[in-house]
């Protein structure tokens, strides 16, 4: 059953899911399909020694800001792999006897005997 109602759900949630990765990528900026910044790409200055052009303290700053982006990489690679290789739409168990066949659900509620008239309407609300 390979392309039963859940598998056919879950390719339909990871194409999506890809889509939505491309679209936002063109969006910000990442892929660059239509390369209409030539303008904008000439005001970008190449510094080839960032020590001399900042001073080595805040060389160090920028940097550090730089690496703090890559700290939710493992999240979100965990959760991408999560989304894309786990199947969250099961398919229905099969059920060997009638749920109706099985036995009853009965529930007991303590309490030490203050308004029963508020327990009373409490449980009736409540199941």
């Amino acid at each position: 059953m390979i392309f039963s109602s859940s598998n056919r759900r879950h390719i339909i949630h990871v194409c999506c899911f890809i889509i939505f990765i491309f679209v936002f990528e063109i969006i910000a900026g990442g892929i660059n399909i239509f390369p209409l910044n030539k303008i904008s790409s000439n005001l970008i200055v190449l510094i080839s020694n960032p020590i001399e052009y900042y001073g080595l303290l805040l060389t160090i700053i920028i940097y550090f800001i730089r690496l703090l982006s890559l700290l939710p990489l493992p999240l979100v690679v965990c959760h991408t792999c999560g989304l894309i290789l786990y199947n969250i739409f099961p398919d229905r168990p099969e059920l060997l006897n009638s749920p109706l066949l099985g036995p009853k659900i009965r529930i007991r509620v303590v309490t030490r005997g203050d308004y029963p008239d508020l327990v009373n309407t409490n449980v009736k609300r409540n199941l």
